[in-house]
């Protein structure tokens, strides 16, 4: 247990003095100097264009980000070019390590520009769905004007009339013509970001894919190749769950569905950490034997909140613009119906926003808000009947235990299957709502199983780092791989097969033109072997 908590303890610290810190700490300059000896004269080549690397604070998103470029720059024949708005000194350096220059975002130039395109644009912003829709030069940017704006001010939901709203806009319409002048100016090969889902990467991304340069996003757990096929977002690997699995031999699919159904019984019977570290938070514990839900003889409904801040528009447009106007949406749906209505707040949620739960309640009184910690399996002994979430994890879990849900998002994880229902309008789903007791869903156990083995299992989370779930569950939160930590963790890993792995992994990932690295992208090249080495020779090490 003291371990534990020593363990939880260097990683807060860590993630407090990435934050904080000017200069490099120690697992900074361990990195540093690995990088210098690695990369070293591994591109030769910098006269064919540009790769463009977004800045970020979290440390294993660099270690990523300094494989995939260097890639890059090499295929490419391109220098490394890294763009921000502020850098630390520690950071500054980190990047220096591996990459040849900076780009300092400033958007000042365009001031004129943005004004003028925002007296044009900001009269037909009258709603909120309005907002989601907007586009500017043939590029949607108002669902990540959207989810900025809430995220960057703790929102429950957009608020048009606000000065920080105009500042949020403003700054996107500046992102926009920014990135559209540095393209015609540079000979741009490919870039790369850690996130799409805000204005700061996600416009430079879509202003990327709109002319036909590579957009990847780069993750220590994922990399995706940005495309319109897949919404010009990340994230959207599950359109592809029902092809994906069909290329499994026949053979291979029933082992995947038999385990898929193993760890999903494992979930559901409250152990940690299965499947993946998606999955580290449960409230499955067995039943208790005293009812949460009193016998009523009412349809029981289980509203699954979310956090209202984490990116609404994550997989596209969703029925209703945001979460809090979902939440609203169902209050009033419950004024007209004769069930009972439950509202569970999401494990992860923010301070701030059981507040807006408790006062959502107070204007819905049909809504009772269940206890902290309340188990799902409890809930399932006690009668629930239905589920609704926009396009939470409980989609599956309930439908893996027979109750139907329904969503609220035409895009989301469990889109390409029948185990849930999936209005595609918002008339269909309020005439769904209304007639509850009328719904009949048939949960095909094996679908469940595809769609875990694709979502959780198919994944390419080791591509980095060795058994990222055990790293993260020995954390006891993600938080402690993000700040420099993350550095000496690669580092403890490290050997020149490993170094060769990752370089093949994201040749062949890069060259297949997939969506999504996956395992079949992994190449594992064995201790000792004679591929090229750290610096083109032989056997080499640093």
């Amino acid at each position: 247990m003291l371990k534990r908590v020593r363990t939880f303890v260097n990683c807060k610290l860590a993630t407090w003095r990435a934050a904080l810190s000017e200069m490099p700490d120690r697992y900074d300059r361990r990195f540093i100097s690995h990088n210098r000896k690695v990369w070293r004269g591994y591109r030769t080549d910098r006269s064919g264009g540009e790769v463009l690397i977004e800045a970020n604070r979290m440390g294993g998103c660099n270690v990523a980000m300094s494989y995939v470029a260097s890639y890059l720059g090499q295929s490419e024949r391109a220098k490394l070019v890294v763009f921000y708005k502020n850098l630390s000194d520690a950071s500054k350096a980190i990047y220096e390590s591996f990459a040849d220059s900076f780009h300092r975002v400033n958007l000042q130039e365009y001031e004129a520009q943005v004004e003028t395109k925002f007296r044009q644009v900001y009269p037909s912003i009258r709603s909120k769905h309005d907002l989601e829709n907007l586009c500017v030069d043939g590029i949607l940017i108002g669902d990540l004007v959207y989810d900025t704006y809430i995220r960057q001010f703790d929102m429950a939901t957009v608020d048009l009339s606000t000065p920080e709203f105009e500042r949020v806009l403003r700054e996107g319409l500046g992102l926009l013509f920014q990135w559209r002048a540095y393209f015609k100016r540079h000979m741009v090969k490919a870039i790369i970001v850690s996130h799409g889902i805000y204005t700061w990467a996600g416009i430079i991304t879509r202003v990327a894919v709109d002319a036909g340069i590579p957009a990847y996003l780069v993750q220590m757990n994922r990399v995706y190749r940005i495309d319109e096929a897949h919404g010009v977002l990340p994230y959207n690997g599950h359109v592809d769950y029902p092809a994906q699995f069909g290329k499994l031999s026949p053979d291979e699919q029933a082992r995947a569905r038999t385990m898929a159904k193993g760890r999903i019984a494992q979930r559901l019977k409250g152990e940690r950490d299965v499947g993946k570290h998606h999955l580290l938070r449960l409230n499955y514990a067995a039943t208790t034997g005293s009812r949460v839900l009193p016998e009523t003889g009412r349809l029981k409904v289980l509203v699954a909140s979310h956090c209202f801040a984490d990116g609404s528009h994550m997989y596209g447009m969703s029925l209703l613009p945001d979460f809090y106007e979902w939440l609203q949406f169902l209050g009033t749906i419950s004024e007209r119906t004769n069930y009972d209505w439950y509202i569970k707040l999401h494990p992860d949620r923010n301070r701030w926003e059981t507040a807006h739960v408790e006062a959502f309640a107070g204007r819905y009184p049909k809504f009772k808000i269940l206890p902290e910690g309340t188990s799902h399996n409890q809930l399932v002994a006690d009668g629930i009947n239905c589920v609704l979430t926009v396009y939470g994890t409980i989609a599956f879990e309930y439908a893996a235990m027979g109750i139907p849900v329904v969503t609220a998002s035409p895009w989301n994880p469990t889109m390409a299957y029948t185990f849930n229902v999936h209005p595609r309008t918002l008339p269909e789903y309020e005439h769904i709502l209304m007639n509850l007791r009328d719904l009949h869903v048939t949960v095909d156990p094996d679908q469940v199983a595809e769609y875990y083995y694709c979502h959780y299992m198919d994944t390419g989370d080791d591509w980095l780092y060795d058994d990222l779930s055990g790293i993260y569950s020995d954390m006891l939160a993600r938080d402690g791989v993000k700040g420099s930590l993350a550095y000496d963790l690669f580092l403890r890993q490290f050997d020149i097969a490993k170094h060769q792995s990752i370089l093949a992994t994201v040749e062949r990932f890069v060259r297949s033109g997939d969506y999504c690295l996956r395992p079949v992208h992994f190449v594992r090249v064995p201790p000792n072997s004679n591929e090229v080495s750290l610096q083109g020779g032989k056997g080499q090490s640093c």
